[in-house]
């Protein structure tokens, strides 16, 4: 099944972005923030696929996810 990307919701658990399946931390049992925001910036520029799971009722379900281009405009500095 497919969402809108502004159809996500708390609680979704990021499976893969770009076709990259995002390998969850084996103590939290998730994927860190981290590798999530690094996987999402390198596609900033275009159009990027991803698939979430999502708990619905009893069940679990994954979705596609289109999340469209969202380039950013920076001064080149970091914190």
């Amino acid at each position: 099944p497919s969402i809108k990307a502004t159809d996500l919701k708390s609680g979704d658990k990021f499976i893969s972005v770009a076709g990259k399946t995002l390998v969850p931390n084996e103590q939290l049992k998730a994927v860190p923030s981290c590798e999530l925001t690094q996987q999402l910036q390198a596609n900033f520029y275009k159009p990027v696929e991803v698939i979430v799971e999502r708990k619905e009722g009893q069940t679990t379900k994954q979705h596609t996810v289109t999340i469209p281009p969202n380039p950013l405009r920076t001064l080149g500095l970091g914190f």
